[in-house]
């Protein structure tokens, strides 16, 4: 079964300028600053329940696992990276196999309707198709999060940025 659905994607700026948007909204307009324009584009979704073994990492960039959270509260950081942190290191190593696994920062999105804020701590679910990294900004991270002796020698194998999304309301 497919559906229809708006998905908001972006033009970039008309004077051939570098396109930039600020992750966080103004507090007091709600806003992003941006210099680039939206696009609405109409695109077929598929609805792939019962099908979620069709889709792993190397045929499609994602996949699909039941693994209920141990940890479930989701609101305090150092319980997150205390907690959180050791199980989704375990769920990605099972399912991957990855030799090391480094994580090095978490989001939690939450809708709050009627409110502006979108600081960090109340970050909201992002309405607009984008790419988290960037080949640049993940080669950044491998700098940035892990020893420089060893950084060279990672660079030169096979690495991967992945993301573990989980609903934290089930």
């Amino acid at each position: 079964m497919t559906t229809t659905a708006q998905l908001i994607y972006y033009l970039p700026p008309a004077d051939g300028s570098r396109p930039f948007a600020y992750i966080n909204s103004d507090s007091i307009t709600g806003k992003q600053s941006k210099n680039w324009v939206q696009d609405a584009r109409s695109v077929e979704i598929e609805d792939v329940r019962g099908k979620e073994s069709e889709f792993d990492l190397d045929n499609a960039g994602f996949q699909f696992h039941r693994y209920p959270a141990k940890h479930t509260k989701f609101t305090d950081d150092k319980e997150i990276k205390e907690e959180y942190y050791p199980e989704s290191i375990e769920l990605i190593q099972k399912l991957t196999g990855a030799s090391r696994i480094v994580i090095f920062d978490h989001t939690i999105r939450r809708r709050r309707p009627g409110q502006v804020d979108d600081s960090p701590q109340k970050r909201q679910p992002v309405a607009l198709v984008h790419v988290d990294q960037t080949t640049a900004s993940s080669i950044a991270r491998v700098h940035s999060y892990l020893p420089p002796s060893d950084a060279p020698t990672l660079l030169r194998s096979r690495f991967q940025i992945i993301n573990l999304w989980r609903p934290i309301s089930h």
